[in-house]
Parts: structure tokens; C-alpha cells; sequence
């Protein structure tokens, strides 16, 4: 911050009036939600081709090609019984957004571009 302020002092003014959960790099969550990912990589993928790669090579690679057809199946399956386009975490996560966008204000301007207005706060959307 104290470089930012010295490079461009009214960019420091105007991060010091924003959250900075919503910029800031301390803030980003780490890390994926997806199944495949919460674990090391490397290790859930080597858990998974463990009996393959007791295999010879072109064996084994068609093992690993298999188990990854197989897995995109059963995620196809899950997003085909979706009965819309997020899932039931996305959607209360925008349940909650929406409550809270409530008491904003909204003024269209030009070319797909928003003002919006939340309590102190002003953004420009797009």
C-alpha cells in the first residue's frame, strides 16, 4: 500500500474506502471445491491409478484413459439431473447476494455498463 501510494496516491485513496475482501490477495480463498482437488493432486491421482500402473505401459495407459471416461460419464450424469444451470451451493450463495443487493441502487448507462450505488459505495459494472 505504501508503494501504491507513492506510484498513484488517488488509487490508494480510493482502495482505502473499498473492502478489502474484495481486492486484496490475503483475502482469495486457496485451494479448489472441487472433488478431484481437495486432496494433493498428485496423490489422489496416484491413489486412483494405483492397480494400472502395476501394468505394462500401453496397459496401463488405457487403464488411466478408461477411469477418466468413466469419471466424465458420472459428472455428466450429475449435471444432466441438474434442474438448472448452478449448483444448490451457487444458488444460495446468490440467494444471499441478491438479499443483500436489496438496498442498492442501479442506473443503466452505455454500452452494457451499470452504476451501482450500495449505502457509501459506488461501482461501475459491466
Amino acid at each position: 500500500m505504501v508503494e501504491l501510494k507513492n506510484y498513484n496516491p488517488s488509487a490508494y485513496e480510493s482502495l482505502l474506502k473499498t473492502n478489502p475482501r474484495t481486492w486484496s490477495r490475503a483475502y482469495v480463498r486457496i485451494g479448489s471445491c472441487y472433488n478431484d482437488n481437495l486432496n494433493n493432486l498428485s496423490e489422489s491421482f496416484n491413489r486412483t491409478i494405483r492397480q494400472a500402473r502395476r501394468k505394462p505401459l500401453l496397459d496401463m495407459l488405457e487403464d488411466i484413459r478408461r477411469q477418466c471416461m468413466v469419471q466424465n460419464q458420472k459428472r455428466y450424469v450429475i449435471v444432466e439431473r441438474l434442474k438448472s444451470q448452478f449448483t444448490k451451493r451457487a444458488h444460495a450463495k446468490i440467494k444471499k447476494m441478491i438479499a443483500r443487493a436489496q438496498g442498492c441502487e442501479r442506473w443503466m448507462a452505455r454500452h452494457n455498463k451499470y452504476q451501482i450505488k450500495c449505502g457509501d459505495m459506488d461501482f461501475t459494472v459491466e
